[in-house]
């Protein structure tokens, strides 16, 4: 069901097919791999941080 989830609308992110999620006051940003069924989580950040500013430094190879 991780697919069920939109993809960031901000770019270069949304190209890398990185979907997000919110657990109580945590943003959980995704990768899903179809093939091999798996889900990566690349980050989870704090609700009132800056979302881009964090996001911004994670790589995304």
């Amino acid at each position: 069901m991780p697919a069920c989830n939109r993809c960031v609308d901000q770019e270069p992110w949304h190209s890398c097919g990185v979907h997000k999620i919110i657990v109580k006051n945590f943003y959980v940003y995704f990768r899903i791999d179809e093939p091999a069924s798996t889900v990566f989580v690349l980050i989870v950040i704090y609700d009132r941080r800056s979302q881009l500013k964090a996001l911004s430094h994670m790589k995304l190879n």
